[in-house]
């Protein structure tokens, strides 16, 4: 099973509704009692394990030896921020020592690379002013030198997919070569 853990603020700044339930929201990711933590569960899972019925909401999954209570179904179409992955479960991120064990990645703070920020510009502001923004003020998130801060704003309606940024440039090159 593949899990995502996510922001009290993810599925809003996604503007997506849950399909049943609700989704994770601020409340349910401040550090807390593991023992109130909640799951939000893919349409596809809800189907495979849940049998698609109206009853999974308050059922218990067991994910690592913690038990999470399911509040919500996200639609079938929803894939999360990256559209070749397909998670099962989304969990709140303040929960990731639990789910993690040892590991607790959280304290990585600025060194936390496996961390996907996202976000939704104002009403009036550019993309060339975010960027600008993000150039002069992303150093002190990352405790480095601006021109190794790795912050850019970009259009997020297909999602961010490594794929797509790992072999998008060779495989226009490519295409390039096989079209001469």
């Amino acid at each position: 099973m593949q899990g995502v853990l996510v922001t009290g603020d993810d599925f809003s700044a996604l503007e997506v509704r849950p399909e049943l339930g609700r989704w994770i929201g601020p409340d349910d990711d401040l550090p807390s009692d593991p023992l109130g933590a909640v799951a939000v569960v893919s349409h596809r899972f809800w189907h495979t394990r849940m049998s698609g019925e109206t009853s999974a909401l308050g059922r218990k999954l067991i994910l690592n030896q913690a038990v999470y209570t399911v509040v919500g179904v996200m639609p079938d179409s929803f894939r999360g921020m990256q559209p070749d992955e397909r998670p099962d479960v989304f969990l709140p991120l303040e929960l990731e020592p639990v789910v993690d064990g040892a590991f607790n990645l959280i304290k990585a703070g600025p060194r936390a690379s496996w961390i996907l920020a996202g976000g939704r510009l104002r009403d009036g502001v550019s993309r060339e002013q975010a960027n600008a923004f993000l150039k002069t003020n992303s150093a002190r998130f990352f405790d480095r030198p601006p021109e190794h801060s790795s912050l850019i704003a970009e259009p997020g309606e297909r999602g961010l997919s490594f794929l797509r940024l790992r072999f998008s440039k060779p495989l226009m090159v490519m295409m390039g070569l096989v079209a001469l």
